[in-house]
């Protein structure tokens, strides 16, 4: 409904345009006056917080861009949009909770074509939202930690060895010892344990997978002691873990140097997600 109620305004707008008088009344509905402020408010309202943010961001990067003499080129959009699939591709991995071979060998199973799952991500990206992020990577990148070690650890993070869990996640450990010795007796009770106990509910579709895990974080050096399908209690910041190593998940075979390009640009482009919207960082960069 609210989609139809800004459509049909923006639509409004776009018909009375070239009616507006020197009063700025741009229609009258049964002889009563709509004025530009007044229209104004509704599209606002119809459209929601969330596409005025939009249109400060839109509006303030260019700004910003033509003060600091920063463009981008078409070219640029269009290599951009190629490391856009990439990283979608493997944020869609990543949510799968699988390593990228497992994931391939997954999708093959079921007769998927991971070129064709690119062309749908591809076609899902619209260059000129791409090309306002790419402006505005550049404009905000001094605020980004692109120094040697963040680089490095989002390379391990993303392409180094790691780890393939599940667990079940207790409040108390004593929940979490019964479990663990209930399921070292019944392993076959797992799913069971998973659904009807564990606090990490969106675990639960994935069957308590967690990972993959980077092998240099905390507990990737817990799993590394584990064999595949050993059972094991860790307490985390959560609760306590009845942790089950799945399988490894082997590093890529790339060299850090080869990527260090790539490995840039996905740290920057992952460093300005999650935060604010882009007017308010603007603000307080020019602030």
């Amino acid at each position: 409904m609210r989609g139809g109620r800004a459509t049909f305004i923006i639509m409004l707008a776009l018909a009375v345009a070239g009616r507006c008088t020197a009063a700025g009344v741009i229609a009258r509905v049964n002889g009563e006056e709509i004025t530009r402020s007044e229209f104004g408010r509704a599209l606002v309202h119809s459209l929601g917080r969330a596409s005025l943010d939009s249109y400060l961001d839109r509006a303030l990067i260019e700004q910003e861009a033509r003060r600091l003499g920063i463009s981008v080129s078409d070219r640029q959009v269009l290599e951009r949009a190629e490391l856009e699939v990439d990283m979608r591709l493997r944020a869609v991995i990543r949510n799968s909770r699988m390593g990228p071979e497992e994931f391939r060998a997954t999708t093959e199973g079921f007769g998927w074509d991971l070129q064709e799952l690119r062309r749908e991500i591809r076609d899902g990206i619209s260059l000129t939202r791409l090309r306002y992020q790419l402006l505005t990577e550049k404009i905000l990148q001094p605020r980004i930690d692109l120094s040697e070690a963040p680089l490095r650890r989002h390379f391990a993070q993303t392409r180094g060895p790691r780890y393939s869990a599940a667990h079940v996640l207790a409040a108390e450990r004593r929940l979490a010892e019964g479990l663990l010795r209930a399921l070292r007796e019944e392993p076959e009770m797992w799913d069971s344990a998973v659904v009807h106990y564990s606090l990490d509910r969106s675990s639960v579709p994935y069957r308590g997978r967690i990972g993959p895990v980077p092998a240099d974080s905390e507990l990737g050096r817990v799993l590394a002691e584990m064999q595949p399908g050993e059972l094991q209690l860790y307490e985390g910041r959560e609760g306590w873990h009845v942790l089950r190593l799945l399988r490894d998940v082997a590093a890529e075979p790339v060299e850090f140097e080869d990527v260090r390009q790539e490995v840039r640009r996905e740290l920057l482009a992952g460093g300005l997600a999650f935060r604010p919207p882009v007017h308010q960082l603007l603000q307080e960069e020019r602030g």
